[in-house]
């Protein structure tokens, strides 16, 4: 109990002295009065944004080749990659 009293009187004259040098203060919020226009105009897209094209974009892989037969050539590819090491071993997995 005796060890407390010398630990709480160094506490508290350690904060006196933080206080009296440092100045702490609220921090003020601005507040911007913003109207319901002015933030639709944030809102607003631009006419050559690519959002707004009616003709979805090709993927990246299908923009670098550009050539049918290759695109449908890999798609295939990919798709018996994805069922044989998803499909097979998954039921690999749970069927010993």
């Amino acid at each position: 109990m005796w060890m407390n009293a010398p630990i709480a009187i160094l506490f508290v004259s350690a904060l006196r002295i933080i206080f009296n040098t440092v100045e702490f203060r609220w921090k003020v919020r601005q507040r911007r009065t913003q109207t319901y226009l002015s933030h639709l105009e944030k809102k607003q897209l631009s006419p050559k944004d690519p959002r707004l094209s009616s003709s979805p974009t090709p993927a990246k892989w299908k923009r670098k080749i550009n050539y049918p037969v290759v695109e449908a050539a890999m798609s295939d590819f990919i798709g018996k990659i994805l069922k044989d090491f998803v499909c097979y071993f998954g039921e690999n997995k749970f069927n010993p």
